[in-house]
């Protein structure tokens, strides 16, 4: 028996080596894949929050049918939204085509159609600016929906996005739209079931004295 147990030894030894080789290589296959989630959720964590200042800094509302008709009457086309016809927008895009979650990237979709059906609804408004024509109430009366739209989504982007900063489990959210087809997919409506929180109240943002009236500017939250 004696003379077995160099070898039983060396073999025992070569086990133990083999197992410590398997064991660093999982231990570092784990820091690794460990290392690698914790960069993306660092760089999606960035892309939500430039996500929401994003949303929260286009404005529809302060794009009108009177403004769309001076600028066109310049000559040449006019820009409904220029900040997304850059490679700065196209770029964020794709961030959030790469990073996003399935969940804020199919709301943010939803959000980016909004705005598309605003474009059209803003189109709408400005061909028919005559307040004694056949379709200028509804014109505007759609024109008003598609704000109501953007708000709509951006809230619920906006909802989505907290909660999983939060590391929150919600089911995705349940909203209705409207989507006309000569409008090609972009939708006009949308009506949510559950309503976003209201961070903010609109507050005046100026005030003027002219001849015989007073004049405030109201600064609208964002939702």
């Amino acid at each position: 028996m004696s003379v077995w147990l160099p070898y039983i030894s060396s073999a025992t030894t070569a086990v133990v080596a083999v197992v410590a080789i398997v064991v660093g290589r999982l231990s570092s296959k784990d820091t690794l894949t460990t290392q690698l989630k914790q960069r993306m959720w660092e760089r999606r964590s960035d892309l939500y929050v430039d996500a929401l200042k994003t949303v929260q800094e286009i404005d529809v509302r302060e794009i009108t049918p009177d403004a769309v008709l001076k600028k066109a009457a310049r000559g040449g086309p006019v820009l409904l939204l220029p900040y997304l016809d850059t490679p700065e927008w196209r770029e964020f895009s794709a961030r959030v085509d790469a990073l996003a979650s399935d969940e804020v990237r199919s709301l943010f979709s939803v959000w980016e159609r909004c705005l598309s059906g605003w474009s059209w609804c803003l189109t709408k408004a400005a061909t028919h600016s005559d307040p004694l024509g056949e379709f200028y109430k509804e014109a505007r009366s759609e024109l008003q929906t598609s704000y109501q739209a953007v708000a709509a989504a951006r809230g619920l982007l906006t909802d989505q996005i907290r909660s999983e900063l939060r590391f929150e489990s919600r089911p995705f959210p349940k909203f209705t739209y409207v989507a006309p087809e000569e409008f090609m997919g972009a939708i006009t409506e949308l009506k949510a079931t559950d309503h976003p929180r209201v961070r903010q109240s609109p507050r005046i943002r100026t005030f003027s004295r002219e001849e015989h009236a007073t004049k405030l500017q109201l600064d609208l939250p964002p939702f």
